[in-house]
């Protein structure tokens, strides 16, 4: 074996070297370019319907009321479900009416125009009389119907007694005896016309009525056998009555309407 060497010296420490200076900021890069458009995606699902009809708005005001327009042709009459009923005095027939019917005809009675009681309206006794069984024989006197004359009328048919029909009407509902007037209100039928005719004045009460102006009489019926009277009627000028238009001269008219 060699001989040992000797031992070397130990170097120096090294020194801690200085620190690096720091980077600055860089500077900032310019913008980039817009994007592309994206894909348009599939159409989203049908909603639920909505509903049919909306709340109900506020009721409006009332408009104006506007003209009447004119009356339209008369229709054919309907089937006979109704109707009117009334008395044509002083003719055996009923008017040649559109409508109009006879029920029957007859002949008018009345109470006696001296007798205090009884009643004092007339009646269309009908030509065939029902009676019933039994009946109680004999006269009792306790009320008598007589047959009614005309007195002192504007055609020749003075003590002659007065005919009479009952007429029905299928086609209007209502009847009106107008005294004073020969024709109807507008929109109504004229069933006929005549003059007002009632008892005396120094006579037992009785009603007005209506009778034909032409005045028919009962076959055989002319003897002056009085029993119901029927007279013309005329205005009492002194009492209220406005004359004119009313006449003390002039014998009432009147008419019989239907609607």
């Amino acid at each position: 074996m060699g001989p040992k060497g000797q031992r070397g010296i130990p170097g120096r420490d090294g020194r801690d070297g200085q620190p690096g200076s720091a980077g600055g900021d860089g500077q900032p890069g310019s913008s980039g370019r817009d994007g592309r458009d994206g894909i348009i995606g599939p159409p989203g699902f049908r909603g639920e319907p909505g509903p049919a009809n909306g709340p109900q708005g506020p009721r409006g005001l009332p408009g104006v009321k506007g003209e009447a327009g004119p009356r339209g042709n008369t229709g054919t009459p309907g089937p006979k479900s109704g109707g009117v009923v009334y008395t044509r005095w002083g003719n055996s027939t009923c008017p040649n009416v559109p409508g109009t019917e006879r029920i029957y005809n007859g002949i008018v009675g009345g109470s006696h125009y001296t007798h205090s009681g009884g009643a004092a309206n007339y009646l269309c006794l009908p030509l065939d009389p029902e009676y019933t069984l039994p009946f109680q024989s004999g006269i009792q006197g306790n009320m008598y119907i007589y047959g009614t004359e005309y007195e002192h009328p504007v055609r020749g048919t003075h003590d002659h007694n007065v005919p009479c029909s009952v007429c029905l009407v299928v086609s209007r509902l209502i009847v009106l005896m107008i005294p004073a007037k020969t024709s109807c209100p507008q929109y109504w039928t004229k069933e006929y016309e005549g003059y007002l005719m009632s008892d005396h004045h120094t006579h037992k009460r009785s009603m007005f009525e209506c009778v034909d102006k032409g005045q028919e009489s009962v076959p055989g019926g002319h003897a002056n056998t009085n029993g119901a009277l029927f007279y013309h009627v005329e205005a009492n000028c002194d009492t209220g009555l406005p004359c004119p238009p009313y006449n003390t001269d002039k014998e009432v008219n009147c008419v019989v309407c239907t609607k």
